[in-house]
């Protein structure tokens, strides 16, 4: 079962979010926290998880922008000390997504929620390891399409990023980039 709160029409737009390691460099996170006001300029939803790291920087910084196109999804809903806050936020700008099923292991009830609502996958940052990469390939099972960033030979949280562009998910440098690939 799944918990909605708000406008469930942002659904309806095109869809895109940003995810990746859970402790970024300085520069993943301003690429998180740019990224996710510039594409607000298009008539797209951003639908954002709130874990650690480049999901919770592309969210605040969505929230900074007053978003009215903003879907957050979360994980064990009634235990965050934030609920009371998102579940404004969501009433009153966009929609707060939470799954209420398999609360024994949240991650993956809060994985399939954001694989069912989000159909462009941006990956800022992730190591050879991450969880994220689970997540997007099983995306890409399920049709999605996953775009990464490039960074350093040298950074290891780059290493997760270059592994799925050699995949096959589409290398973007920009928010313009994104923007051509989902209309692709």
């Amino acid at each position: 079962m799944t918990l909605s709160v708000g406008q469930l029409s942002l659904l309806n737009r095109p869809t895109v979010g940003f995810v990746g390691s859970s402790h970024p460099s300085k520069e993943g996170l301003a690429i998180a926290k740019s990224w996710a006001q510039a594409i607000l300029n298009n008539p797209v939803s951003l639908i954002q998880g709130d874990s650690e790291g480049i999901e919770n920087i592309a969210l605040k910084s969505a929230i900074q922008k007053d978003a009215q196109s903003l879907v957050i999804v979360t994980k064990n809903i009634l235990s965050d000390p934030l609920c009371e806050k998102k579940l404004r936020f969501a009433s009153e700008n966009g929609l707060l997504l939470a799954s209420l099923e398999n609360e024994d292991n949240p991650w993956a009830s809060r994985q399939k929620l954001m694989i069912s609502c989000i159909e462009h996958f941006v990956v800022i940052e992730a190591g050879i390891r991450s969880k994220v990469l689970s997540l997007v390939r099983e995306a890409a099972d399920e049709g999605r399409d996953v775009m990464a960033v490039p960074g350093s030979i040298h950074s290891p949280l780059s290493k997760g990023c270059h592994k799925l562009i050699r995949e096959g998910a589409k290398l973007v440098e920009s928010v313009d980039d994104i923007v051509v690939e989902m209309r692709n």
